[in-house]
């Protein structure tokens, strides 16, 4: 994001109830950076989250994403976060999470905002 370029990628999606209360989802995927003049590397990348319901219309999750970048020397970055969603009756939701840094090559903190509007 901000390179004023388009990045595609793919994900595969899966998700499945656990029991009357969660379910647990994952994905595995790659997108195709950037890197440098008409050449792309692929990052690669995986999560596994579990969500409840937290009441309100709320839902909490708890999330582990491992990634991996071809541009940094097939160097693996691990994290872990927690957050809260909340969707309205338009179908938009609303994502507030923070993951905390599980590896040396992961960020030591990431907060994060994500609004998704549907198409």
């Amino acid at each position: 994001m901000g390179n004023g370029r388009t990045e595609p990628g793919v994900a595969l999606i899966y998700g499945r109830p656990l029991d009357e209360e969660r379910v647990l989802n994952a994905m595995l995927g790659v997108d195709w950076l950037e890197d440098g003049p008409g050449w792309r590397a692929p990052a690669y990348f995986g999560s596994v989250a579990v969500t409840w319901s937290c009441g309100l219309g709320t839902a909490c999750y708890v999330e582990t994403i491992v990634s991996v970048d071809d541009r940094a020397t097939r160097v693996w970055a691990g994290e872990f976060g927690a957050g809260l969603t909340r969707t309205t009756k338009l179908g938009v939701s609303f994502d507030l999470a923070v993951y905390a840094g599980l590896t040396r090559s992961a960020p030591d903190w990431t907060p994060v905002f994500r609004l998704v509007w549907p198409l």
